[in-house]
């Protein structure tokens, strides 16, 4: 039984998996397995694994998506740990020695998170990106509910806390991450590790942002926390509530671009009723 299971979901990433894969199996901690669950890709993927040794899982589904792909790795983890790494993204050679280290030094908390880096085809573009007032330990629940400021490469979770929340919900095609770690900073404290271990690859193959699609996620998560636990939300009222004016205001503009008046105007009047109600 390895202690962590790394989970890589991959979609037609035949020329940047094997460097996310090496990045895997150039760590210096070596009590892991690596899951890959393929989501249906059309490219020679399956050739990307190819002399990479019997470390490595491997599963094929129909296409659905990263969101229900992570879920079918975590059902297939074996680990103590859980890891997500995006198959464009990169570990530096540590990540694994150090994020093992801090979450067994810190028994008490469900997961650790570390700082990450940006680069691209020419080298390093932003090396730590963590906000200050993201560089957290304890009580990630507030922060959380103002962004999203977890990276998915850059966690380590018990499994059993994973299992005790849920997994990933495919419903929340964009928000699904925010979604997931919400659940779980509700019911367990983080370690955070002050270094960027985790390299951001940014290329043209990357989905494009959809920040409409972002926002109505985003108001249906707001709207999840108030129905699930309106206790526990109710002393950060003020910053759900600016954070529905935020993403309504966001979405009458964008239908107002589009010359859609019937869902700007609704959107504009929810946008009085956060703020005003």
């Amino acid at each position: 039984m390895p202690f962590v299971s790394v989970i890589i979901p991959t979609y037609n990433r035949a020329h940047l998996l094997r460097a996310t894969l090496d990045s895997v199996l150039a760590q210096g901690y070596g009590d892991y397995e690596l899951v890959v669950v393929d989501d249906g890709s059309r490219d020679d993927t399956p050739a990307s694994l190819t002399g990479l040794g019997k470390r490595i899982v491997y599963r094929s589904i129909a296409h659905q998506g990263p969101c229900v792909a992570r879920n079918v790795g975590l059902q297939m983890a074996q680990g103590e740990t859980i890891a997500f790494l995006d198959s464009d993204d990169l570990w530096r050679a540590d990540f694994l020695q150090k994020m093992v280290g801090a979450l067994r030094a810190a028994p008490h908390t469900g997961f650790v998170y570390c700082d990450y880096e940006l680069f691209d085809d020419k080298g390093p573009i932003r090396t730590g990106c963590l906000r200050a007032e993201d560089k957290i330990r304890g009580n990630l629940f507030p922060r959380l509910l103002q962004r999203d400021f977890l990276c998915m490469g850059a966690l380590l979770i018990r499994r059993e806390c994973l299992l005790e929340v849920g997994g990933f919900d495919p419903a929340l095609p964009l928000a699904h991450d925010w979604e997931l770690w919400l659940r779980l900073a509700r019911r367990y404290e983080a370690e955070y590790l002050n270094e960027p271990l985790l390299c951001l690859r940014q290329h043209p193959g990357q989905h494009s942002r959809n920040d409409t699609l972002m926002e109505s996620d985003n108001l249906r998560v707001l709207a999840r926390l108030r129905r699930r636990y309106p206790q526990e939300v109710a002393p950060y009222r003020e910053v759900l509530r600016l954070n529905a004016i935020r993403a309504h205001r966001a979405l009458a503009s964008y239908y107002r671009q589009k010359r859609r008046p019937l869902p700007a105007l609704w959107h504009l009047l929810q946008m009085a009723a956060a703020r005003f109600g």
